[in-house]
C-alpha cells in the first residue's frame, strides 16, 4: 500500500467536514467518508483531529457564519441607538436564514445529539454567546436579566426553526417568522421601553 495523502492544514478538514455535513447530513455523516473526501486513510484523519475535535470544528464554523452576518448590524441597530435587546431579533433573523442555506448544519448543531452536549467549554460557550455582543451597554444586573430572557427567546426560536425546517404544525416561513416576532415582543418587549418597530407597534 502506498503512503496516504498528507493535509496541508487541519482546517481543512473541518471544512471539508463542514461540507459533507451541509451536503448530506450528520446523520450520513462519517469518518471513513471524509477521510475519503479528503484522500487520505481513516487512520491519517485521526494523526491531525479526534473525531469529537472535527464536529466541534463544524459548530464553530457554523457559528463563524452566523457572527459574521450578525456583527455588520450590531454596528448599526445596537451600538448607535443602544437598544441591546435589538441583538437578538438580529441573531434570530440571520439564524433562521441560515437554517434556509444550510438546514442539514442547523439540525446537526442544534438539535443532534452532539451539538447541544459537546464537552468543549470553547463550543459551549458559542451557544450562550449573544450577551457578549452587547457588553458593556447594560448595569451587571440588566445584563443578567437580558442573558436570561433572551435565552429563553433562543431556545424558542430554535423550536420554531425546527419545525419549520421539518414542515411541522404547518410551520411555512411566513408563520415562523410571525412567532418570532410575537415571541420577540412578549419575552423581550419589555428591555425596549416605548420603542416599536415602525408600522408594526412591535416592540424593539
Amino acid at each position: 500500500m502506498g503512503r496516504s495523502k498528507r493535509v496541508a492544514d487541519p482546517g481543512a478538514i473541518v471544512e471539508a467536514a463542514y461540507e459533507l455535513i451541509d451536503r448530506e447530513g450528520y446523520e450520513n455523516f462519517s469518518a471513513r467518508k471524509l477521510a475519503q473526501n479528503l484522500g487520505i486513510s481513516h487512520m491519517t484523519l485521526y494523526n491531525y483531529l479526534a473525531f469529537g475535535e472535527i464536529l466541534d470544528g463544524v459548530i464553530a464554523r457554523g457559528f463563524e457564519e452566523v457572527t459574521g452576518a450578525v456583527r455588520p448590524r450590531i454596528a448599526v441597530e445596537v451600538e448607535g441607538p443602544r437598544r441591546p435587546c435589538a441583538l437578538y431579533r438580529i441573531i434570530a433573523e440571520e439564524l433562521l436564514e441560515y437554517a434556509k442555506r444550510r438546514p442539514n448544519l442547523y439540525r446537526f448543531s442544534f438539535q443532534s445529539g452532539f451539538g447541544p452536549t459537546t464537552g468543549d467549554p470553547k463550543v459551549q460557550r458559542l451557544f450562550w454567546s449573544g450577551i457578549d455582543l452587547v457588553q458593556g451597554l447594560l448595569d451587571p444586573i440588566r445584563q443578567e436579566e437580558l442573558r436570561r430572557d433572551g435565552f429563553l427567546f433562543l431556545v424558542l426560536v430554535n423550536g420554531l426553526i425546527l419545525a419549520f425546517l421539518s414542515g411541522r404544525h404547518g410551520m411555512d416561513e411566513a408563520a415562523c417568522r410571525r412567532n418570532i416576532e410575537w415571541g420577540y415582543s412578549r419575552i423581550l418587549g419589555g428591555f425596549c421601553g416605548g420603542l416599536t418597530t415602525p408600522g408594526t407597534g412591535i416592540p424593539r
